[in-house]
């Protein structure tokens, strides 16, 4: 079976390959970390690995509520105390049609939050439960977004560019988003070209600023710059570390939320998208294009690798 290409994954072209509701790995190495599941996304399927087991379900094949369109599933967030599972789906990339929709844990019971067309192609989406929101950036949008938990309240936080005059420009391109209410801030990357070294990782307010627009703000920091290619992002508050997947270099890395030295803890992934920590346990969790699943502690250690047949693989959460 072939890799799965970036060209594939921008045309979004391509397929699940997974035949029923659930699969086991093709390959699983190492040990595995007990009683803990990663929900993760893949190409329009919502799905659940056991780290116990290793059993990967497809929670949408036995759902009857789905009515929505599949296009490219990106980012996932879970509110597990509502017995909810938030994603996005990117839609056609050039094309105002991405959404963002809600389900059961078990996958049923699909709702939709964002309608097609609220935003262009949602990448990472975050839940800021206490403060009743949902958060994610915008790709080919070029933008951060939020709405109410159900909907409602949709307006933009960041404008980087405008899809029109600025089609194209990677570098203004915002894909991982990740939240610090203690802190107030969104975090996010954007991406830059192909392996560019133009990919940076920012922060601003989770509010805009009195007097500011979302295309012009002044609480803007740039926390690491000439990255190969940052994509996802979560964040540890209590070390007040930044955890990200860079699919330039096809590694894991971390440093500091303020800035500084970027280490590097996990590398030779084929296309790394999705992370994921798992502070309760010490682990972090990543997906790649190419179907593999990784988990390792938060140093790197103890990494674990899994390959899966269904592919491409997107955003993950660990489920609490």
């Amino acid at each position: 079976m072939t890799g799965w290409t970036r060209r594939q994954t921008l045309s979004g072209l391509g397929a699940v390959l997974a035949a029923g509701a659930s699969q086991r790995p093709a390959t699983a190495e190492t040990t595995h970390t007990p009683g803990a599941r990663l929900l993760f996304l893949s190409m329009n399927g919502v799905h659940s690995f056991s780290t116990d087991t290793g059993e990967v379900t497809d929670l949408l094949l036995r759902s009857t509520d789905w009515a929505g369109r599949r296009g490219v599933f990106d980012g996932i967030d879970v509110d597990a105390a509502n017995g909810h599972i938030y994603f996005t789906d990117m839609g056609e990339m050039t094309v105002q049609d991405g959404a963002v929709y809600r389900c059961d844990l078990d996958g049923d019971n699909v709702r939709t939050i964002v309608a097609p067309g609220g935003t262009m192609t949602p990448k990472q989406l975050k839940l800021d439960l206490a403060g009743g929101h949902v958060y994610w950036s915008d790709r080919e949008g070029m933008a951060l977004q939020r709405c109410n938990l159900d909907g409602s309240g949709l307006s933009k936080l960041l404008v980087t560019g405008d899809p029109v005059t600025n089609l194209g420009d990677q570098a203004r391109w915002c894909v991982g988003m990740a939240l610090d209410p203690v802190g107030g801030h969104v975090y996010w990357s954007q991406k830059g070209g192909d392996n560019a070294g133009q990919g940076v990782i920012c922060r601003c307010g989770m509010d805009l600023p009195a007097g500011d627009t979302a295309k012009n703000r002044t609480d803007i920091e740039i926390l690491y710059s000439g990255l190969p290619e940052p994509i996802d992002l979560d964040l540890d508050l209590t070390t007040r570390t930044i955890y990200w997947t860079d699919r330039g270099d096809n590694t894991v890395s971390r440093g500091a939320m303020d800035g500084g030295p970027r280490e590097i803890l996990l590398s030779g992934m084929k296309e790394a998208i999705g992370m994921s920590l798992d502070l309760n346990r010490g682990r972090l969790a990543y997906t790649s294009l190419n179907g593999e699943i990784g988990f390792a502690d938060l140093d790197g250690k103890a990494h674990e690798r899994h390959q899966l047949l269904v592919r491409p693989l997107t955003g993950a959460v660990w489920h609490p």
